[in-house]
């Protein structure tokens, strides 16, 4: 595999996984924060077709969200060549954007926010 198409295998790895974070920041605004319920997201893996969900304290939640190039995925559903794992918990890992992926994944991020 060249560098160029590494790079494009992150960059669409990336575009993908920025969309499953719009969808489970919409989760979140509707989540009303019942008392002892832990909310529910989609896995936010490359796998466009993936529709598993992961219980993850709001709080935890938040602190990803703090970094745009990071993602939580199910175990198993990382993938070395575009991301590096960087905390792993029992039921999730969070995984980081590597090279071109994590451009693409900050400008998504920055262009929701507006």
């Amino acid at each position: 595999m060249t560098v160029s198409d590494l790079d494009l295998r992150r960059e669409r790895a990336a575009r993908n996984q920025s969309l499953f974070r719009e969808v489970n920041e919409r989760i979140d605004e509707l989540n009303d924060g019942g008392v002892g319920e832990v909310p529910r997201y989609v896995c936010e893996c490359l796998d466009t077709e993936c529709v598993e969900q992961l219980a993850i304290p709001h709080d935890e939640y938040e602190r990803i969200r703090r970094h745009p190039t990071e993602f939580f995925v199910i175990p198993g559903h990382e993938l070395l060549e575009v991301e590096e794992v960087v905390h792993r918990e029992d039921r999730w890992l969070v995984v980081r954007k590597l090279g071109a992926g994590a451009k693409v994944a900050a400008e998504a991020a920055e262009s929701s926010s507006r």
